[in-house]
């Protein structure tokens, strides 16, 4: 039985740890491509004046960054402060409502309801995007037809900036809803039901189930 020496230890150790960076390395390589070069190409795009149109103009320096102490970039990172939790919490609200209500034993055709929720997950933002620019425009949109067939005036939907927020609020809940109905019905699916029939059982609520 041969026992080995510290320095063959060492020397194992030391051909194991070079394997790990070694088969690590093709990984390491991607995200430095794919992660790092972005962003490093956006911090020297920062630094640039640029028109969409032109592409990248003069060098100022720091000059963008001391913009984003205007009153006006405050007022759209407000915004989309509000549309942040708007959005999550109704998706929320939304997706876990439906969750509950399509883990019900009771409920029938529950993979036709399933299927039917999914659609708007499968469509890419870009169509979604465009669909609902159609349908929200002032003039040749349905939403305004159908809104003066009953007598309703034409709104600006985008346009308006009362109104605006809301419509975007409502575009992301009926795209993205969806994920977040897949991730909690996902779970509820993966909950013991022994504890739910146990305090059935002990005469617990439905409130207190939940």
């Amino acid at each position: 039985m041969t026992r080995a020496t510290p320095n063959s230890s060492r020397r194992d150790g030391f051909s194991v740890g070079f394997y790990k960076l070694l088969f690590m390395t093709p990984t390491i390589l991607v995200l430095a491509l794919v992660v790092a070069g972005p962003l490093l190409y956006s911090l020297w795009l920062s630094l640039h004046e640029y028109i969409i149109t032109y592409g990248m103009g003069d060098l100022v320096w720091f000059e963008n960054y001391t913009l984003m102490m205007s009153e006006e970039f405050a007022g759209v990172s407000w915004v989309t402060m509000k549309l942040t939790v708007i959005v999550v919490v109704l998706e929320f609200l939304i997706a876990f409502g439906l969750a509950l209500l399509l883990n019900q034993p009771w409920l029938k055709m529950r993979n036709f309801y399933l299927v039917v929720l999914m659609l708007p997950i499968l469509m890419t933002p870009v169509a979604v995007a465009l669909m609902f620019r159609l349908m929200f425009n002032p003039n040749l949109g349905i939403i305004n037809w159908v809104l003066s067939q009953v007598g309703i005036p034409e709104q600006g939907w985008f346009g308006d900036p009362d109104l605006a927020l809301a419509t975007v609020v409502f575009v992301d809940i009926w795209n993205e809803t969806s994920l977040m109905l897949i991730m909690l019905y996902a779970g509820l699916k993966s909950l013991p039901q022994d504890p739910v029939e146990a305090a059935r059982i002990d005469g617990a609520s439905s409130w207190q189930i939940l």
